[in-house]
């Protein structure tokens, strides 16, 4: 193929370069517009998702100022299994956050330390430095209930460097509040 002043030339072949880039446009329009269709039915589809594990964090929070305990898990349970289907990382963290204070709640604590630390794994793997945070606050929590609050209060420091770092005011303040909470117990 030789390229001369804007022609495309082979024996008894001459286009333009300009109507080959158009003729290979035409081509790729049709594969363009199908994606970009189906990203925005993706998302769409990833936002009904979020809004329906939301709906179920929010209806297990309701039972559970109810003292409806067992409802409240299977919701949350739910929310957890859908948001794991659907790949909502973030609302699975926050799923197992919760399902963690439930369970604390409960006095079951080896389910609620299965959970923070579940809600801390995916959190460090995909960088949600709030439920990093509040996970270490909920395993001092779950220590501080235990009875050994001094492995708790390690806990709280991490959580407090976390939320620090990812200048977290609502999570540095809980945590000033629950390392000032030991302290008191432990002078009593």
């Amino acid at each position: 193929m030789q390229l001369k002043m804007g022609m495309l030339s082979r024996p008894g072949l001459s286009v333009s370069i300009e109507v080959f880039i158009f003729t290979l446009l035409l081509w790729l329009l049709p594969a363009f517009v199908s994606f970009s269709q189906t990203r925005e039915e993706g998302l769409i589809a990833l936002e009904k998702d979020s809004s329906k594990v939301e709906k179920l964090y929010s209806k297990s929070s309701n039972l559970l100022t109810k003292s409806r305990q067992a409802e409240a898990l299977q919701l949350n349970l739910k929310g957890i299994q859908l948001a794991s289907e659907k790949g909502l990382n973030k609302l699975y963290a926050e799923g197992c956050f919760k399902r963690s204070l439930i369970f604390n709640t409960l006095g079951e604590f080896d389910s609620a330390n299965y959970y923070a630390n579940a809600c801390i794994n995916v959190s460090v793997k995909y960088g949600f430095a709030e439920y990093v945070g509040k996970g270490n606050n909920q395993l001092g929590n779950i220590l501080v209930s235990r009875g050994d609050g001094n492995k708790g209060l390690s806990n709280y420091l991490i959580a407090l460097e976390v939320f620090q770092v990812a200048n977290h005011l609502d999570g540095i303040v809980t945590t000033n509040m629950l390392i000032a909470n030991h302290f008191l117990m432990n002078e009593a």
